[in-house]
């Protein structure tokens, strides 16, 4: 364990790095928006930008990798990236700014391949669950960070876009110097078709998380300005639902590995959309009340993901765990794209409260297609269910980290 630690440290720092300026810049997209009085429809397609970034990327950073390497493309990822974030403190019109968050989501996609690269090429196969369960500490206490940085200056300022490409810029000096062979990034096989008629619960589930987990990310922001939080509130309101993750995922894995995928997966729907309905109405709840809702939000909504993945490999068996992690992705970004439209309209249509009230529609429509489904098909006995692994909706390439993935990491 030593040994690894010894090898995957630079690229932990590197993430932390990366999703330091990631956390602190996607929030302060939202806030700036608000501040600069875009219209509300703009900020979502500015939002829904970054994600079909991100899901153009889920196709295409793979074969550049490979084209010129994973050293030259992670430089070239994090120089695109820091200009991409300093042109945004620049340039502020709608235009430029969806463009430009286009780009930085193909860049983020591809950074974060090239670092889940080095880390399954690391890891041997009895290695893969703590370097995984390392990685989801990493990623999400460093999203939850990186909101403090908001504290530090005002959001119509120059200084948080230079601290935000400073972190991107930084993320590629210790992957620069690592001494370890570029692994091989590993090609995408979707199968939406196959997917839905082995498990279309897990497709649906998959695409709700990214309209929720994507809607969340871009729009929050936009919702807790409109209500008059202060920077530091908004930090900890956006911090919060991380922390709910870290805490809430592996209790909820425990609990679906003895109970079946979608009682769990009905039970945290349930509290997703009470938790959302709360944040909604956060002007009758104190302070301390809105963050244990947003602690209960995020500890359910970043969980569907996860859930809906094991509950496919329940039926699919390990033997296509990565061609069906690598699918459900798929379903999942699309959502993401849709969230900030989706979400701007429910601002629009009833005021920044619509944004969590499209949430809990989005939960409770899930609780009941599970249902359904629970009605329409018997469960895989529990005894012959894969375990419950923690994923993050990432890249392709962290599939193979996946324990339940045959064969070796690298």
């Amino acid at each position: 364990m030593i040994a690894l630690l010894r090898g995957i440290v630079p690229v932990f720092i590197g993430i932390v790095l990366l999703e330091l300026g990631h956390g602190l810049i996607t929030t302060l997209v939202g806030v700036r928006m608000t501040v600069e009085q875009f219209p509300v429809s703009l900020i979502g397609v500015v939002g829904a930008a970054f994600y079909t970034g991100g899901a153009i990327g889920c196709v295409a950073a793979g074969r550049l990798i490979r084209l010129v390497g994973h050293i030259r493309a992670f430089a070239g990822f994090a120089g695109l990236f820091a200009c991409a974030t300093l042109m945004m403190a620049l340039i502020v019109t709608p235009a430029a700014w969806i463009v430009l968050r286009g780009l930085s989501g193909f860049c983020l996609l591809g950074l974060v391949m090239v670092a889940e690269s080095w880390l399954n090429a690391l890891a041997v196969a009895e290695q893969r669950s703590r370097v995984l369960a390392l990685y989801m500490i990493a990623l999400y206490a460093s999203i939850g960070a990186g909101q403090f940085f908001l504290n530090l200056a005002p959001a119509k300022s120059f200084e948080l876009f230079a601290i935000g490409a400073m972190f991107f810029a930084g993320a590629l000096v210790p992957l620069a110097f690592m001494r370890s062979t570029s692994p091989q990034a590993p090609e995408a096989h979707p199968a939406l078709r196959e997917i839905f008629s082995l498990s279309p619960l897990a497709l649906v589930g998959c695409f709700a998380s990214g309209l929720i987990s994507g809607g969340f990310y871009t729009m929050a922001p936009v919702f807790a300005e409109m209500q008059g939080y202060e920077p530091g509130a908004i930090a900890l309101f956006i911090a919060t639902p991380m922390a709910g993750t870290l805490i809430l995922q592996w209790p909820i894995g425990w609990l679906s590995d003895r109970r079946g995928r979608r009682g769990v997966l009905v039970l945290t729907t349930g509290v997703l959309a009470l938790a959302a309905l709360a944040i909604a109405q956060d002007r009758l709840l104190s302070p301390l009340g809105v963050l244990g809702a947003a602690l209960a939000f995020g500890g359910m909504a970043f969980v569907i993901y996860p859930l809906s993945l094991a509950h496919a490999t329940d039926w699919s068996g390990p033997r296509r765990a990565l061609e069906i992690s690598q699918g459900l992705l798929i379903a999942y970004s699309v959502g993401a794209a849709l969230a900030p439209l989706l979400g701007a309209e429910a601002i629009n249509l009833v005021g920044p409260q619509g944004l969590f009230y499209w949430f809990a529609l989005v939960a409770t429509l899930l609780a009941a297609f599970t249902v359904v489904r629970m009605i329409q098909r018997a469960p895989v006995p529990v005894e012959q269910q894969e375990h419950f692994v923690p994923v993050p909706q990432t890249t392709p390439v962290v599939a193979e980290l996946d324990p339940r993935t045959p064969g070796p990491a690298s």
